[in-house]
């Protein structure tokens, strides 16, 4: 069985041993993975990631050797570094994010910043970037190598528990049961579903009213809904959590 692993975002905590275990023995290990990724990474000493309200950390160093651990740790046939970027919401998404949830919801108010939004669409850029990237080299490559699942990840999370994939269908979107929409940390599934991860950044202008709150899920799953059914989705068991310190 042929697996994609793809890094996205912030290398976070990629010095922690047991993340680089987790994915090991739950997905690298198991399977024939290739793996790819994506980080927002800057050179030099004293470094910080800007960090979203929900996030439960008061500081995000960049490490300076993040992306010689990536290559010692993970070995991807391609990784792609750029220096963090600020994102801004067009006029129209902004105007409707202000009026829609000013005032309404105390959880919607307190998350409700430039500094989040602007790090939803660093993630949503991130995942762009690799999924394309990917595309680009399955489609390219001199193998023309095909993959039966592709595995979208964050740096910075442990996998206890991960099912097994011969026993799912890449028909299927896998997304954990932690919370019904579209849960963060670790998705899942079959090659036709490249399309999503790779216009979820443009899809923000086309999907921005339907989202429930300003998250990175509520944009993911307005961009899943444009392509693709609510029945795709399949919720599963995975035990996952992002590293914090």
């Amino acid at each position: 069985m042929k697996v994609a692993l793809l890094f996205f975002g912030q290398p976070r905590f990629v010095d922690n041993t047991e993340v680089e275990e987790t994915y090991k023995k739950t997905i690298i290990d198991k399977y024939d993975t290739d793996i790819f990724c994506h980080m927002w990474w800057k050179s030099g000493e004293n470094q910080e990631y800007d960090i979203s309200s929900w996030a439960q950390m008061n500081t995000c160093p960049i490490l300076p050797n993040a992306k010689e651990l990536v290559y010692q740790k993970y070995n991807p046939i391609l990784l792609i570094d750029e220096e963090p970027q600020q994102f801004k919401f067009s006029q129209k998404v902004q105007e409707f994010v202000d009026n829609k949830f000013t005032g309404r919801n105390p959880h919607h108010q307190v998350h409700r910043n430039n500094g989040n939004y602007n790090n939803i669409l660093s993630q949503l850029f991130a995942i762009k970037t690799i999924a394309t990237a990917f595309d680009t080299y399955q489609k390219t490559s001199t193998t023309k190598q095909k993959y039966d699942w592709i595995v979208l990840a964050r740096y910075d999370t442990v996998i206890r528990d991960f099912p097994d994939l011969s026993s799912c269908d890449n028909n299927k979107f896998y997304l954990s049961h932690s919370h019904p929409r579209f849960p963060d940390l670790i998705q899942f599934f079959g090659p036709k579903f490249i399309d999503w991860a790779k216009d979820v950044y443009s899809d923000v202008d086309f999907v921005y009213k339907s989202i429930w709150e300003p998250s990175p899920e509520a944009f993911k799953k307005g961009s899943f809904l444009r392509k693709f059914n609510e029945s795709d989705i399949c919720p599963c068991p995975v035990d996952a959590r992002a590293i914090r310190e």
